[in-house]
């Protein structure tokens, strides 16, 4: 098996202690660790490093994140440089990996909105092109993208299929169903996602399983199984 941890809008300092206390409990060792945006409150950069001293304090390795929406834009320099030696950071990127005998590969991105917040059409040039720019690009990566595992992260949900439990009138802003059409026609072998933090865990597109890992949701750290015989998956 690959063990995957996965975890989103932490929103530290918010959150971080709860982080910590379910880190503790993870007793076997993880192989890859995801997180799907906004590790921080509202810009507050630094708080990068005292996540990374937790994770260090655990000993976890191999870890890769995307922004969320708290990762403001103007800081995503900081945030590299911050993280380097220990986050991978992924804009609308692929990263190959090989675990155990497997190669597992990761697209991530920020993900894009049907409907930009107030505060987006306000205060954001063209918001609105760059989603569905980002959404085109994505499908170029998808269809793309040779691996035995491929792994799809983003930050705003990719369906609305596990925005269910949110205001149905705020679906089109906290995700986007404009990438359905592109997961069933090039499938990853998981989706994972946040920014939603009242919506449903877990929901199926199709055949592809699809986690909204937000911690606020959860209360704890996702773990999902990848085998590296046979084609189940499981999360528990």
């Amino acid at each position: 098996m690959i063990q995957i941890a996965a975890c989103s809008d932490i929103h530290s300092p918010k959150y971080i202690k709860e982080f910590e206390n379910s880190l503790k409990q993870i007793k076997k060792k993880i192989d890859l660790f995801l997180f799907a945006g906004d590790l921080i409150l509202k810009g507050k950069y630094e708080e990068i490093n005292k996540l990374i001293v937790i994770l260090d304090k655990y000993e976890i390795t191999n870890i890769y994140s995307i922004f969320g929406n708290e990762e403001y834009t103007p800081l995503y320099e900081k945030i590299f440089e911050l993280a380097a030696n220990k986050i991978t950071f992924l804009k609308d990127q692929i990263k190959i990996l090989k675990i155990k005998t497997k190669t597992v590969g990761i697209i991530g991105t920020k993900g894009s909105l049907d409907r930009p917040t107030f505060w987006q059409a306000k205060n954001i040039p063209d918001i609105s092109k760059t989603y569905t720019e980002r959404i085109k690009k994505i499908e170029g990566l998808l269809k793309n993208l040779k691996a035995d595992f491929k792994i799809f992260v983003t930050h705003y949900a990719p369906t609305y299929l596990t925005l269910i439990g949110e205001k149905k009138s705020a679906f089109p802003s906290i995700g986007s169903k404009r990438f359905e059409p592109i997961l069933k026609k090039f499938p990853p072998d998981i989706v994972i996602h946040g920014h939603s933090h009242m919506g449903r865990k877990f929901a199926y597109l199709g055949s592809i399983p699809v986690y909204n890992v937000a911690f606020p949701l959860r209360k704890a750290i996702t773990f999902i199984k990848l085998p590296i015989k046979g084609s189940l998956l499981s999360y528990f």
